[in-house]
């Protein structure tokens, strides 16, 4: 692990701060390291007024899953 300088900048993401944290992961699935992060995330203790949430291609994974879902129970109803 390492950690790079950025350039000095305050981000917002409809109308919140917010930090990101990257990273390039060698050696695991994608779904490994979801459930990794989720693991982190959820033991996690956020101070007061702040919170934590997956982003990025983590997010998408999980809007992926929830959307087969729905469309399975969808086709088993139908059938």
């Amino acid at each position: 692990m390492k950690s790079i300088d950025t350039p000095n900048e305050i981000s917002h993401n409809d109308g919140e701060r917010f930090i990101s944290i990257s990273a390039d992961i060698e050696g695991k699935d994608l779904g490994a390291v979801n459930r990794d992060v989720q693991k982190l995330i959820n033991d996690f203790e956020a101070p007061a007024g702040y919170s934590v949430a997956a982003a990025g291609d983590l997010e998408q994974q999980q809007e992926l899953i929830m959307d087969m879902v729905f469309v399975l129970a969808i086709a088993i109803f139908l059938v």
